[in-house]
């Protein structure tokens, strides 16, 4: 290679004239000649589905249901058992139809994360996608109820930047194996 401004040989690889001092523009090159590398991020590293336990949703109307039965058993002294049992199983039967849907919700509920992004589907009634990208993940937070932790829940929380109608993250709710599955998730966050 020769210096554009007074001819002196360079080396292919020198920056500047060695004589004149002149720029040849190897670094400009060098730069103009990178190729950025386009992550490829189309495979989930992990794939975290809700559990659904029945006992689970239903325990408040059960607990709602005993209770009812005692009251009105011991305030119409055993007249109005038979009321009770009605009040009871009405309670019991819309609650059992609730926990179908959400049996139905939970089963189509996913939550894939690749390297990048997270990637959140639910398909029952409504129809929901939504992806977000980990640089637009500011927080992730493991909560566990007592209730959770009786039946080995737990939710994860991803808070995000964007103020939507909703709220601002993705909530996952009703993880089994809460603990090691938030490391998991912390680690892809972190990296």
């Amino acid at each position: 290679m020769f210096c554009s401004k007074c001819g002196n040989f360079l080396e292919d690889t020198a920056k500047f004239c060695d004589k004149c001092g002149n720029p040849t523009g190897v670094a400009n090159m060098a730069v103009n000649n990178v190729v950025k590398e386009k992550i490829v991020d189309n495979e989930p590293v992990l794939v975290v589905k809700p559990k659904f336990k029945a006992l689970y949703f239903m325990m408040a109307s059960i607990i709602t249901s005993i209770i009812l039965i005692l009251i009105i058993t011991i305030c119409s002294l055993g007249e109005g058992f038979f009321i009770s049992l009605i009040v009871a199983a009405v309670i019991l039967g819309v609650a059992g139809i609730n926990v179908l849907f959400k049996k139905m919700q939970i089963k189509n509920m996913e939550y894939a994360f690749y390297r990048t992004k997270i990637l959140y589907k639910d398909s029952f009634l409504n129809q929901t996608e939504k992806e977000v990208k980990y640089k637009h993940i500011r927080e992730a937070l493991l909560s566990r109820t007592v209730t959770d932790r009786i039946f080995g829940f737990g939710r994860i929380i991803l808070f995000t930047n964007a103020e939507s109608g909703f709220g601002n993250g993705i909530l996952i709710p009703f993880v089994e194996n809460s603990q090691e599955t938030y490391n998991r998730i912390k680690d892809l966050l972190d990296d």
